[in-house]
């Protein structure tokens, strides 16, 4: 829960108010800590949420501390056109601290760049 705490803070101290507009979900929760094959599988889900429009769900979250409240995407995967996706990681020798997806423009569409 610890952990879970300090990263809605840092969600929080990143987005401000934004952050309780954003769906905030882990998939770590449904394929469990693949030691260092993490990073490839939640890629994976990221590029595939862009490419479905879907936010995957974070499976067994049934309570959470009243300071998480940001919207975790509880229980079931949500049907969203997302334009952005981000991982954050986890393992402080790796750099940058995240990486972020977007989806891109209809082909010939620049307006959006």
């Amino acid at each position: 829960m610890r952990h879970d705490l300090e990263e809605t803070r840092a969600i929080k101290g990143v987005f401000g108010k934004h952050a309780y507009e954003l769906g905030v979900s882990s998939t770590k929760s449904m394929h469990g800590h693949p030691i260092g094959a993490a990073p490839a599988f939640e890629a994976v889900a990221c590029v595939k949420a862009l490419e479905d429009g879907v936010m995957p769900p974070t499976i067994g979250l049934e309570e959470a501390d009243p300071e998480c409240d940001l919207d975790y995407v509880p229980g079931t995967a949500r049907k969203k056109k997302l334009a952005y996706v981000q991982r954050a990681l986890d393992d402080a020798k790796v750099a940058p601290d995240s990486i972020s997806w977007r989806r891109a423009p209809p082909h010939g569409d620049r307006t959006r760049e």
